[in-house]
């Protein structure tokens, strides 16, 4: 949802950034990750023949 604020504050961060562009959906992760860190197991198919 939408942060309070005063009736003369703008709701929109992206106006009291002290970054130019669209803000990161991810916070303050920095990329890249390393393999370790990440919780991914590749699936693996058996093949019936």
């Amino acid at each position: 949802g939408w942060p309070t604020t005063d009736p003369d504050d703008h709701a929109v961060s992206e106006l009291v950034t002290d970054r130019t562009g669209a803000l990161s959906p991810f916070g303050e992760l920095a990329f890249p990750v390393a393999s370790d860190d990440l919780p991914y197991l590749h699936p693996v198919t058996v093949v019936n023949r």
